[in-house]
């Protein structure tokens, strides 16, 4: 196959060239291998976390970002007093109040996730997330969500990622 050809399946399929060329993370390829069929807007955001994913191993591999060496792991709570003491010891761990947390992707960067919110239709899942690295996860979150929507999938997503 030519490289315009390439250029023109792409643009038939709606995928980045970038699909065609870069290797999958294992993390990705792991998650397609437990994935039970998905709806269609689920499979957009497998694929948009791919794409995504690809981007942080990139800007990782180049320096760009580096790894949180500050990233505890929090016990999974059971119950909700401990999540709610597992709350206070990830706001204490930030040097947070109690307030509501602001910058919430700022946050997630602290500890090594970033995200990014891509409009992906509806009915389909909030968001996902892959480990990247030791140290750096990705997620995306479907940006046709409500705002609320999004920063609780935003907020669930790093719950996976600190526990």
């Amino acid at each position: 196959m030519s490289a315009v050809e390439l250029v023109n399946l792409a643009a038939v399929l709606e995928v980045p060239l970038a699909w065609f060329v870069r290797d999958p993370l294992p993390a990705m390829v792991s998650r397609r291998t437990d994935a039970a069929p998905c709806h269609e807007v689920t499979a957009r955001l497998d694929r948009q976390l791919e794409l995504f994913s690809g981007d942080v191993a990139s800007q990782l591999a180049s320096g760009v970002i580096t790894p949180a060496t500050d990233k505890p792991s929090w016990r999974t709570p059971r119950t909700h007093p401990e999540a709610e003491r597992t709350a206070l010891a990830v706001r204490s761990h930030l040097g947070l109040d109690t307030g509501p947390l602001l910058g919430l992707a700022a946050i997630a960067e602290r500890f090594g996730l970033y995200s990014c919110s891509l409009a992906l239709g509806n009915g389909g899942a909030d968001g996902a997330l892959v480990e990247v690295a030791e140290g750096v996860a990705a997620a995306v979150i479907d940006g046709d969500a409500r705002p609320g929507r999004r920063r609780m999938s935003l907020a669930h997503e790093l719950g996976h990622w600190l526990f």
